[in-house]
């Protein structure tokens, strides 16, 4: 019964400390991330999101934007609504994947609680110009949640691996970051299952066949975005600048 109540409390002060972002409406960000759609159009959009190694930017992102512009138009609550019920299923993911690891539906509550949220997660909240971060967190732990279930029962079968490789190319499709889930999957199986690394000839084709097979994704994903044509490194914001003015500036 506390675990509801905590639940609902949580819930609540998600609610009330982020619905004003719901009458928030069109940021400069979702004018312009609108026009590239617009301008890009559906056949690119779709065929980006299945060609995941393009330098296509942030395909998932756009298939969001465009579709639910065609169906609403300029009404940004639709838009709203959307991004503010895939917040609520991140804190679900966390809450679960924490119980999950730590074996404490307690420790999964009280990760739900701090993420819920942040002065700093308020751009999250106003305007979808962040809709690719949510979507990216989104697919990011259901594709870790998904491995941590399957991983309990053993080493993962190749219908398993199809349906984790999909989970990681909506992540990459969403926002850069997801190129770090081979890394977590990796610390998982050292920190999970240590004997299996007895064998390390054997592990990449075994155990660790999921963490090869998104490391292989991972890799064909940056290849393309980094040379491919108009890809972000071509683009200033994006050049890898190692100096030690560009580290004290982040």
């Amino acid at each position: 019964m506390a675990r509801y109540v905590a639940a609902a409390f949580i819930a609540a002060y998600f609610l009330a400390m982020s619905w004003p972002g719901l009458k928030s409406g069109f940021s400069h960000d979702d004018l312009m991330n609108l026009t590239f759609t617009l301008r890009d159009g559906w056949a690119k959009i779709l065929t980006a999101n299945v060609l995941f190694f393009s330098s296509t930017y942030r395909p998932l992102g756009a298939l969001f934007y465009r579709g639910l512009f065609d169906i609403f138009g300029w009404n940004g609550l639709p838009f709203r609504i959307v991004q503010f019920a895939a917040l609520s299923f991140n804190l679900y993911l966390l809450y679960r994947l924490t119980s999950k690891l730590t074996g404490w539906k307690e420790a999964g509550l009280i990760a739900a609680l701090l993420l819920a949220w942040h002065g700093n997660f308020s751009p999250l909240f106003f305007g979808s110009g962040n809709c690719y971060d949510v979507l990216g967190f989104l697919f990011y732990l259901t594709a870790l949640n998904y491995y941590v279930s399957i991983r309990e029962r053993g080493i993962p079968g190749f219908r398993q691996l199809g349906i984790l490789a999909i989970l990681h190319i909506c992540g990459l499709n969403s926002k850069e970051f997801a190129v770090t889930l081979p890394l977590v999957l990796l610390c998982y199986e050292v920190l999970r299952h240590p004997a299996s690394f007895r064998r390390p000839a054997v592990w990449p084709f075994g155990e660790g066949r999921a963490a090869l097979l998104c490391a292989l994704l991972s890799a064909a994903y940056s290849a393309g975005k980094m040379f491919g044509p108009d890809s972000l490194t071509a683009q200033s914001a994006y050049k890898l600048q190692f100096s030690a003015v560009a580290y004290l500036e982040s």
